[in-house]
């Protein structure tokens, strides 16, 4: 037993004792009050033929004995007192009995005798107790009402207390419900649940034989307590559960009707041949989703542009613009543009040639420049807004350092209003994305986006 358990039951027991004395100590000061009460009757024995001799007097004092004791008018009419011929009354005082007793014995002197003989006060502590059968049966129904609650009370505190810390036994499971890799926002996700396991080659060759869906499939298998892509380096695990995530749509378009048909299938038939159980993660109807997803795509799908322009200098150098790129912290790449990347080495925002020619080291070495874009992905940046205004300072120290002219894609000039009002119409953008859940950046859009 704990040491809550014992303290309760230590309290309980302290209250049973408590009131079991408080009891004892009433019935012992109601049983004093009797006697007092009957002492001068009982004790004035040189009136005892007075008593005897006078009826009236008698019932008057059967009659307040009575009401003393709250006993019912028919119960004190089966007590008839009669009394016996006095004795002498040097005789009477050496025979009174002590009253200074607390309790009543079970018999009183021969001198007051009933009937029946039997002694007048005879059953006198049954009397007192009679009226008291209601007391005590609350006390009983109190105290167990009392010993009820504790043990209530003790069984929640240790549940409480003991239940977090109690041993759940459970079979293996992934870390995470899916592999963190697939996003039910922007992918159609299967999970088939197996038996037993599977190993990693018998997986793949199964996989091997699916068609081309139209959009890219990944898939995982749960591995122990990890989720682990089905690919050959990890062809000789063994998986307990597969996923299979199809993505949904991307800058192409949404997924067709036939591909989706396709997955659909071969996924239920890749859960029969190893004996899996197919459970669907999204209850929808997905093509429609799937359409309603790129229709979302469409409306935020913003590129900020800023253009460089040859100014009343003619064309700039392309050596010069090369330097001028690498001493800002830009990387000319092998896409022909100049990447602004973060430190997780994720693109910013580029610069490249107007024209669509890729810029390359050679080229730069020998031409000119008349016009250079500088571009903002706005749904694959994280904080955009922020990155354009850090954007456009680039391209003023460019303008000046070039003698070029800065201007957005209107051809209009940039000034401090025209950023800020550029600035709050990604903030807008951001704004619907996330209301989508979908988070700007993150590596769910960056798929969704290319």
């Amino acid at each position: 037993m704990s040491q809550l358990q014992l303290g309760l039951l230590a309290i309980g027991a302290l209250v049973i004792i408590s009131v079991l004395v408080n009891n004892w100590w009433q019935e012992r000061r109601i049983r004093r009050d009797m006697v007092q009460r009957f002492d001068g009757p009982i004790d004035d024995v040189l009136m005892g033929n007075k008593a005897a001799s006078d009826p009236d007097a008698d019932d008057a004092f059967a009659v307040d004995a009575a009401e003393d004791l709250d006993v019912d008018a028919d119960e004190e009419q089966n007590f008839e007192h009669v009394v016996e011929d006095e004795p002498d009354a040097d005789d009477e005082m050496e025979e009174e009995p002590e009253w200074e007793v607390p309790e009543f014995t079970a018999s009183e002197p021969d001198d007051f005798e009933t009937e029946e003989d039997e002694p007048v006060f005879v059953d006198q502590e049954d009397e007192i107790e009679e009226p008291e059968p209601a007391p005590i049966l609350l006390q009983e129904e109190e105290e167990a009402e009392i010993e009820q609650l504790a043990t209530e009370d003790a069984v929640a505190s240790l549940t409480a207390t003991h239940a977090p810390d109690e041993p759940v036994s459970a079979p293996a499971q992934p870390a995470t419900p899916l592999p963190s890799e697939v996003d039910t926002q922007i992918d159609e996700i299967a999970i088939v649940t197996l038996d037993g396991t599977a190993s990693g080659v018998v997986l793949r060759e199964l996989l091997s034989t699916m068609a081309d869906f139209g959009k890219p499939v990944r898939w995982f298998g749960a591995s122990k307590s990890e989720w682990l892509p089905l690919t050959k380096e990890y062809a000789s695990h063994h998986f307990s559960s597969v996923v299979g995530a199809l993505q949904l749509a991307d800058r192409s378009g949404a997924v067709q009707a036939q591909g989706l048909r396709d997955f659909q299938n071969q996924i239920s038939e890749l859960s029969q041949q190893i004996e899996g159980e197919l459970v669907w993660q999204e209850k929808r109807d997905a093509l429609q989703y799937a359409q309603a997803l790129d229709a979302f795509c469409i409306d935020v799908d913003v590129t900020v542009t800023l253009h460089l322009a040859a100014g009343i200098s003619g064309p700039f150098a392309g050596t010069k613009f090369r330097s001028l790129m690498e001493a800002s912290g830009l990387t000319l790449k092998e896409d022909g543009r100049f990447h602004f990347t973060n430190a997780e080495g994720d693109t910013i925002f580029t610069i490249s040639n107007a024209d669509q020619l890729p810029l390359t080291e050679e080229g730069l070495r020998t031409s000119s420049l008349h016009d250079v874009v500088l571009m903002l992905d706005v749904p694959r940046v994280g904080d955009a807004s922020n990155v354009f205004k850090q954007m456009a300072m680039l391209g003023n120290r460019m303008e000046t350092a070039l003698n070029a002219k800065l201007t957005d894609a209107r051809q209009r000039a940039l000034g401090d209003a025209e950023i800020e009002q550029i600035r709050s119409q990604i903030k807008s953008i951001h704004a619907k994305m996330q209301e989508r859940q979908l988070v700007p950046g993150s590596a769910s859009v960056l798929r969704l986006f290319s």
